[in-house]
Parts: C-alpha cells; structure tokens; sequence
C-alpha cells in the first residue's frame, strides 16, 4: 500500500470512523445548487433533490439545509449509511484495507474540530457552508 494510501485509510479509521462509520463532512460543509432546476446535492454522487419554497420561507440557509439532507444527516450521526451515498458505500465494502473512498475526499478539506463540531450538532441545525458551488443552467458556454 503506498504511502498516500495509508495516510487516507488512517485518517478514515482515526477521524471519519470514530464519529460513525458512515459520517461524511459534505453532507454538513458542501453543496451543489442548480438553481434552473431549484435541486440540490452534498456530493456530485447522489442524486439532487428538490428545495422547496416552503423551506426556505424565512430560512435562506434551506438552500443547503434541507429536510432531507437534515435526515441524512441524522443517518450518519448514528452509523446508518444513506443510500443515496451507495457509491462511496460500494468502495468502503471492497474486501481489503486500501480502500479509499470519496467520503474521505469530501472531508479531510474540513479541520477536526469542524468535523467534530458537524457530528456533535443537533442533526436539525442550520449549518453555515465551507464550500458552495452554484450552477445557473445546465448548458456551458463559451
């Protein structure tokens, strides 16, 4: 196992896996927001869901702080793995310890103490982005 590999598998085992098991740091500090569809995702493997207008009513930070992205939230605060996070579940499930997937990726950017802050939290609380990024269509121009 190289070098690089061993430093991510040790940081999901001392740092992710002491939280839970299934706890990933997007799902607290990172969003994706297409607003021409008003969906939103954590990760680029999930599929977006829907924010509703009800939602962000009085709340702008719904935009990212979702009822359902909350629940999947509470999923992971309690080991239970969400499954619409099955991609980086199929990696962590390969037989062997070289396994890294994206969760970890997604939340070595974040210090200790904000990943302990997220896994600590009421699973309900409005969490401020680190990293936010807004697609206004679907289509790229030149």
């Amino acid at each position: 196992m190289s070098e690089d590999v061993e430093k991510l598998v040790k940081y999901r085992k001392e740092v992710l896996d002491t939280k839970s098991t299934s706890f990933c740091g997007a799902k607290w500090y990172n969003a994706t927001t297409w607003l021409g569809s008003g969906t939103t995702a954590s990760c680029h493997h999930p599929p977006a869901h829907k924010i509703t207008l009800i939602e962000l009513d009085g709340n702008h930070s719904a935009i990212h702080n979702t009822k359902h992205k909350k629940a999947m939230r509470k999923m992971m605060q309690t080991g239970e793995r969400p499954r619409e996070c099955e991609y980086c579940w199929k990696i962590e499930d390969i037989p062997g310890d070289t396994r890294v997937s994206d969760r970890v990726f997604k939340s070595n950017i974040y210090t200790n103490d904000q990943l302990e802050a997220a896994h600590k939290a009421d699973y309900n609380d409005n969490t401020m982005l680190k990293t936010f990024e807004i697609a206004f269509d679907r289509v790229c121009k030149r």
